[in-house]
């Protein structure tokens, strides 16, 4: 066994997708550019693998390279970072939607009192 990808047995949730006909990535957008991708996998950094979703052709990658590479081009703190502000989205999302499920039901509440006391 040499150590590389092809050889190795590596879970899926460890992979990441990058699509090159969509220019989009699946699971984890890290890099911005497809030349950033190809630049790391010319000098060695990144591993991937052919594969195709749906017809296009997308390049695998090890998640753990990709966010070495990224570490190591735009600092420790970059993932950290999204990620906080991917959450901090995610939350307010679903405060925006209890707050009017909330709403929804104090109109129905105040409906069923008045009709109560009618």
């Amino acid at each position: 066994m040499c150590g590389m990808f092809c050889c190795r047995k590596v879970r899926w949730k460890n992979l990441v997708t990058f699509c090159e006909a969509r220019f989009s990535w699946h699971k984890v957008s890290i890099l911005s550019t497809q030349e950033e991708i190809i630049d790391a996998i010319k000098a060695g950094k990144l591993q991937y693998r052919h594969n195709t979703l749906y017809g296009n052709p997308c390049l695998k990658l090890l998640r753990h390279e990709v966010e070495d590479l990224v570490n190591a081009k735009y600092g420790g703190d970059y993932l950290q970072t999204k990620n906080a502000k991917t959450e901090l989205s995610k939350v307010e999302t679903e405060i925006r939607s209890l707050k009017r499920k909330i709403a929804q039901l104090e109109k129905r509440k105040e409906a069923l009192l008045a009709m109560l006391h009618a």
